[in-house]
């Protein structure tokens, strides 16, 4: 059975000889009433706040599901950044290896020219020093044959010197007869 306020307030109990003081039920029944109003509001007030607590939950589930979706949508990026930086990295590590190959090949082959040259110029210095060796060789001949020659030459000279001062010498007395 269901008892709302009016149902207290109108209550009538029949009177019998030997019954209750009806002043004092009446009065007990208007403060059962007034304190039965009192429980319902409050249990409404209850029942208000109690919605209102459950929307404010849902709202806050809401919100955790939305963060938690957030949060996930976050990892999910910073993993793929993550990949996406690791991938990047090892690709600039790939070509800066292969950069470092293709220098080091070319140091290689510079260097190998290099040497090359080095070669060269020591077989250009030995053919120098050969060469030097032979002219000076044969200008030290041509300076023995010369001064063979010119002592030669001056021993001719010398000779005809002489036999021209003898025919100087001859020649001068005819002249002064």
């Amino acid at each position: 059975m269901k008892i709302n306020p009016l149902d207290i307030y109108n209550k009538d109990f029949t009177v019998s000889a030997l019954g209750y003081n009806k002043s004092q039920v009446d009065e007990f029944l208007d403060d059962l009433g007034v304190e039965f109003e009192r429980m319902l509001q409050k249990n409404k007030d209850l029942q208000d706040k109690n919605e209102r607590l459950k929307e404010k939950l849902k709202s806050y589930e809401n919100i955790e599901e939305n963060l938690k979706n957030t949060l996930k949508s976050i990892e999910e990026i910073a993993d793929k950044q993550t990949q996406q930086a690791r991938e990047e990295a090892n690709m600039i590590i790939e070509k800066a290896d292969m950069e470092a190959k293709k220098m080091k090949e070319q140091v290689k082959k510079d260097l190998a020219e290099e040497y090359k040259k080095l070669e060269k110029l020591k077989e250009t210095k030995t053919f120098f020093k050969i060469r030097l060796r032979n002219l000076l060789e044969s200008q030290l001949e041509v300076l023995e044959e010369d001064e063979e020659i010119n002592l030669d030459k001056y021993e001719e000279q010398i000779n005809q010197l002489d036999l021209s001062e003898e025919d100087e010498e001859t020649e001068k007395p005819e002249e002064t007869e």
